[in-house]
């Protein structure tokens, strides 16, 4: 009785944890790689295919390249696309040790808009034709505890909603050690 309680209290932790992992996406990669079967070797190609795929715990490493997001990646618990991190397993979007990475958003202008998430960090990147790097925002259950750090976020877009940081409903937002560029251009 006990030791099968024991048992199966250990296979529930080992199980928990072995969620957490290293994922990796590289402009070489191939979006039809499992979350499973995602690795150093077999990386996702896309930020778009990546993104929403992270869970609790994991470390998203961006290897070198310029990325062209075609959509603004949304992560939202309302529709059930992307995870929310934990205090003691945030997930971590950033670039591979060593590694130069461009984001390029001419074509939508917001990276990625994070809704009712939380304990998500982005750091270590540099965007450049960004309107909105990152938007954080929520509804009543709000986004909590989200990290932009250390990013180089070039601004030449403008207009009303321009922002490098744009912060809604939110609570716990650290933005620390970023070089923003600016000024932009246009109006608003």
């Amino acid at each position: 009785g006990i030791a099968c309680i024991i048992a199966f209290a250990a296979s529930t932790l080992v199980g928990g944890a072995a969620l957490a992992k290293d994922l990796y996406v590289a402009t070489n990669g191939n979006d039809g790689v499992s979350y499973a079967s995602n690795s150093e070797a077999s990386p996702w190609q896309t930020l778009e295919r990546a993104i929403p795929s992270l869970q609790a715990g994991d470390t998203l490493y961006i290897r070198q390249g310029t990325y062209r997001p075609s959509s603004t990646i949304q992560v939202d618990s309302r529709t059930g696309v992307g995870s929310t991190g934990t205090q003691s397993s945030p997930i971590h979007i950033t670039s591979y040790p060593g590694e130069a990475v461009t984001i390029d958003l001419a074509s939508v202008g917001t990276f990625i808009f994070i809704v009712d998430l939380h304990y998500w960090e982005i750091s270590n990147l540099e965007f450049v034709n960004a309107l909105v790097m990152i938007d954080v925002g929520g509804t009543a259950l709000e986004t909590r505890n989200i990290t932009v750090r250390n990013n180089r976020i070039v601004m030449n877009r403008g207009g009303d909603n321009a922002a490098a940081v744009k912060v809604g409903n939110a609570a716990n937002t650290v933005v620390d050690g970023n070089e923003i560029v600016g000024p932009g251009n246009g109006s608003g």
